[in-house]
């Protein structure tokens, strides 16, 4: 038999125990069995209870469904499997409201009797979860409605759910088409039957959790009013809480608020809301924390009054202590002196002022560019931008020659001065040096001086 090498661990392996072609004909995967279930195990290990777990090829990176690697694992595909769907229901579970069952989770189970295409009419019984005993007409009444809408000329939905397991299309575009297919509508008040019902019962047809999980959790985020698969109450799937079906409790409450309902943890930096209970609070890291005090600090981080870096919980319980102390020294004090006092302790720590600084001078800066935008057109910025660039240029110009410019002019002026007095700087020095040459040329000039003279008188 021949021996394939595995792209994961490397070592050969026969070609029975081998994986090929995992997420399509296209795909160049060569995995041994154990290597992809150690990687399909590790990567269900990542997704948090409430998260869709989300497959993908270790080599090609592509979606996977289960039933792909599930045909091919065989027996080691079987606490996988297990692992999977209980992700899958997990992240559609919540306490229901009516019989407050723990493990009540809003997923519909596939139903192989309504996914065959042989028969025109399955005979499907009460969901196994219902209790109340009163829903098989229920059910027969909501499987009319469903064969009903396939026979109507504009059902695409089957076709866009096998795109959509096949990760070509969109969750909305699917709800969207199932809607306006099956009841000619686009939003689920305006049907007659329970168009939630009608819709789950469709999502039976598919086969893979995950992708049933992801059409369902976009139709509840859309229409949250819903129905419990095990008493069959009304429930509105936002607020969790059993209400009347046409009028959601949720709707009449005010809108969720960021500033009081959400905090980042100081610790692993994870955004936490809470909508309502006990204000002690912990993370899924272990940090505990004091709902009202993340608050406060979220505003006075906000509004710049905490001058370390409130995620830095070192720093930041330093700083806690050192305000704690100085409330303590100044509690008994009146109020203009407090805040007197609080001033001057303030200026004691270094870096807010520094913070402090910075953003004043951000702020003055701002204020007086707005301010020149106001008073000047813009030709004139244009103009005054040319005359400093063109000042900027000089100075510029002048640092790089005005030396060599000053030394050129005092040159010429040397040399001009110099010119002039090289004669007379000559004759003296000669005269020194000749002293009798000067003697004779002045006798001389008596002389002749005297002759002059003679010949006057």
């Amino acid at each position: 038999m021949e021996t394939m090498q595995c792209q994961v661990c490397f070592e050969g392996s026969n070609e029975a125990e081998m994986v090929t072609r995992l997420c399509g004909s296209e795909c160049s995967a060569h995995i041994c069995r154990p290597c992809l279930a150690r990687h399909l195990q590790i990567s269900l290990d990542r997704f948090y209870p409430g998260l869709l777990p989300k497959l993908r090829c270790p080599i090609c990176l592509t979606f996977i469904l289960r039933e792909q690697w599930a045909s091919q694992l065989g027996d080691l595909a079987t606490d996988l499997s297990v692992r999977y769907e209980s992700l899958c229901e997990k992240a559609c579970s919540f306490t229901s409201p009516c019989c407050h069952k723990a493990d009540y989770t809003h997923l519909p189970d596939f139903d192989e009797a309504l996914a065959s295409p042989s028969i025109e009419k399955p005979q499907l019984k009460a969901d196994e979860n219902n209790e109340s005993g009163k829903d098989n007409e229920e059910v027969d009444h909501v499987l009319e409605a469903l064969l009903a809408a396939e026979k109507t000329p504009n059902w695409r939905f089957p076709q866009l759910c096998h795109d959509f397991c096949a990760f070509q299309q969109d969750a909305s575009f699917v709800v969207t088409a199932f809607l306006e297919g099956a009841f000619s509508v686009e939003s689920p008040e305006e049907t007659q039957v329970d168009a939630g019902k009608v819709f789950s019962k469709a999502l039976s047809r598919i086969r893979d959790p995950e992708r049933r999980a992801t059409l369902l959790l976009w139709y509840l985020y859309k229409y949250p009013a819903t129905f419990t698969r095990c008493c069959d109450r009304a429930v509105c799937f936002n607020c969790k809480c059993a209400t009347d079906y046409e009028v959601c409790q949720c709707k009449e409450e005010e809108a969720f608020d960021e500033e009081t309902c959400m905090v980042q943890c100081r610790q692993c930096r994870a955004s936490i809301v809470k909508i309502a209970g006990c204000d002690t609070v912990y993370c899924i890291c272990g940090f505990s924390m004091d709902w009202d005090e993340e608050l406060s600090f979220k505003v006075d981080n906000r509004r710049h009054l905490i001058p370390v870096d409130m995620f830095d919980l070192k720093r930041f319980d330093e700083w806690r202590d050192w305000k704690a102390k100085t409330f303590r020294l100044v509690r008994n004090l009146s109020r203009f002196v407090r805040e007197r006092e609080l001033s001057k302790l303030m200026l004691a720590w270094p870096s807010a002022m520094t913070k402090l600084r910075s953003l004043v001078a951000a702020s003055v800066s701002k204020i007086r560019f707005r301010k020149l935008l106001k008073k000047r057109m813009l030709r004139q910025m244009c103009h005054a931008t040319r005359t400093m660039d063109l000042q900027r240029r000089t100075r510029v110009l002048l640092a790089t020659i005005g030396f060599q410019l000053r030394c050129f002019v005092w040159r010429r002026r040397v040399r001009k001065m110099h010119s002039s007095l090289e004669p007379e700087v000559f004759w003296v020095i000669y005269r020194r040096a000749h002293p009798e040459e000067v003697e004779e040329a002045e006798e001389a000039e008596a002389d002749l001086l005297a002759m002059d003279l003679i010949d006057e008188l």
